[in-house]
C-alpha cells in the first residue's frame, strides 16, 4: 500500500475499527456492575449469551482494521527508525492480546453459565473487568510514542501529536482502576469506558493524521 493509497486505508480501517467496536457494545446488555451479586452475574450470561456472542464477534472482527490502522502507523514511524516503531507496534498488539483474552473469557463463560456455582462465575468475569485497567500501561506507551513522532519528529501532524499525549495522561488516571473496587474507579466502571471511547477517537485522529501526511513523512 504505497503512499497516499496505503494512508487513506488506514483512515478508512481507523473509521471502521471505530464504527465496529462501538456497534460491539450496543448489542448486548450493560454487564452487572462491580458490585452486583454473584447471582446476578450468572444470571446475566445466562439470559444475554447470545448478545455477549454477537459482540464478542463484532469486536473480534473490529481488530482486523485496527491491525490494518497498526501496520499503517508503523509503516510511517519507520522513516526515522530508532525505538519508536517497534515499541508502538508491540504495543499494539499487547493492546490485541490483552482484549483478546477478555473476549474469550466472555465468551467461555456463555457456553455453560448455568452449570458452575454463582461464585465461581463471578470471580472468573472479575478477571474480564481488570481487561482495560491491566492494558492501561501499553496502551500510554503506544500512544507516548505516536505524541513524540509527531512532535517531535513531525510524523503525523502536531495536533495528532497533542491529542495522543493527552490521552497518555489519561490512561495513567485510567491506571488507578486497578485500585478500584466500586463506583467511577471501579474495574470496568465509568473511568475505564471513558478511557475505551478515548481509544476509538485516538484511533480515528491516528488515521486523520496518516491520511493528512505531516510534512516529514510528504518529503519522504
Amino acid at each position: 500500500m504505497p503512499g497516499q493509497d496505503g494512508d487513506r486505508l488506514a483512515l478508512g480501517a481507523a473509521i471502521l475499527f471505530a464504527v465496529l467496536y462501538l456497534i460491539s457494545g450496543f448489542v448486548v446488555a450493560a454487564p452487572p456492575k462491580p458490585s452486583s451479586s454473584a447471582d446476578a452475574i450468572q444470571q446475566y450470561f445466562i439470559d444475554h449469551r447470545d448478545g455477549v456472542r454477537a459482540s464478542s464477534y463484532i469486536a473480534m472482527v473490529a481488530g482486523i482494521p485496527y491491525l490494518i490502522l497498526i501496520a499503517g502507523l508503523r509503516r510511517r514511524f519507520v522513516l526515522v527508525g530508532g525505538w519508536m516503531a517497534d515499541t508502538l507496534f508491540g504495543a499494539a498488539l499487547l493492546v490485541a492480546a490483552l482484549a483478546s483474552v477478555g473476549l474469550l473469557i466472555g465468551l467461555g463463560m456463555t457456553l455453560h453459565p448455568s452449570d458452575a456455582q454463582p461464585s465461581t462465575v463471578a470471580s472468573v468475569f472479575d478477571v474480564a473487568r481488570y481487561a482495560a485497567g491491566s492494558a492501561t500501561g501499553v496502551v500510554c506507551i503506544l500512544a507516548l510514542a505516536v505524541g513524540i513522532g509527531a512532535v517531535r519528529h513531525r510524523l503525523l501532524p502536531v495536533w495528532v501529536g497533542a491529542l495522543s499525549i493527552a490521552y497518555a495522561v489519561y490512561e495513567i488516571l485510567e491506571s488507578l482502576t486497578l485500585f478500584g473496587t466500586h463506583g467511577a474507579f471501579g474495574p470496568g466502571a465509568t473511568i475505564n469506558g471513558i478511557g475505551t471511547v478515548l481509544f476509538l477517537v485516538w484511533s480515528v485522529g491516528v488515521g486523520v493524521g496518516l491520511a493528512q501526511r505531516a510534512p516529514m513523512a510528504a518529503a519522504n
